[in-house]
């Protein structure tokens, strides 16, 4: 079983409680460890943040539930991805598998 983390932004108008179900409902149809999970309001990326300031490098996979709107918060990614050698997935892509 690889191990994975998950991050989310919510949109606008998204309840915490019902990405939170959304959430738990996709952790029990993926076959992955999940080390932790990062859920940010639409105008935030603090958690965002404190994912990218954790030991990813045990990491096989990060999924996120949506594209990322903010250019550098993607970037972020895409840098932190190829550095510590883990693939970047969301949820759709993931149930594909």
């Amino acid at each position: 079983m690889h191990k994975a983390v998950i991050y989310c932004q919510l949109e606008p108008d998204q309840l915490v409680e019902k990405e939170v179900e959304h959430i738990q409902a996709f952790i029990e149809k993926v076959d992955a460890d999940i080390m932790g999970v990062f859920i940010d309001s639409h105008d935030s990326n603090d958690e965002l943040m404190n994912m990218a300031n954790q030991d990813l490098s045990v990491v096989s996979f990060l999924y996120l539930n949506k594209p990322l709107a903010d250019e550098f918060d993607y970037k972020l990614l895409q840098e932190l991805a190829r550095q510590e050698q883990f693939e970047i997935l969301y949820f759709d892509e993931a149930m594909d598998d």
